[in-house]
């Protein structure tokens, strides 16, 4: 291939990746509802006469569409527990992960222009 026909391709590149990420930045809508809240992990001391206690933990959160097949979101939790996923309106079912502890999945419904508060407490 001759000089010419490298600077053809390149510019072909550069041109497809220009529209494409053109394409996507037009078709990104940031969502004005979602989910947020803490998620927290159960510890319980080694004496069985005491009582857990509820604590604030970074974790693995997921976001599935209802019936749990198709992956949505998935995000983790900051060292305070803190979460926030953005979220088209519809249904979803969310659940969180800890190093053993885990939620069960919860069914959650998104309004539009708001955002649900959500604790997650990992068991």
């Amino acid at each position: 291939m001759t000089l010419a026909g490298y600077r053809i391709a390149l510019g072909c590149v550069l041109v497809g990746g220009l529209l494409l990420g053109l394409l996507l930045l037009l078709n990104h809508q940031p969502f004005g509802s979602g989910v947020r809240g803490i998620v927290s992990v159960r510890q319980c001391p080694p004496d069985p006469t005491s009582v857990c206690a509820l604590f604030p933990a970074k974790a693995e959160i997921t976001v599935r569409t209802p019936n749990g097949q198709q992956l949505v979101a998935v995000t983790s939790s900051d060292e305070s527990g803190h979460y926030q996923i953005a979220l088209k309106p519809g249904n979803y079912v969310i659940s969180a992960r800890r190093f053993g502890f885990e939620t069960g999945p919860q069914a959650i419904t998104i309004s539009a222009d708001s955002y649900l508060t959500l604790e997650l407490d990992a068991k």
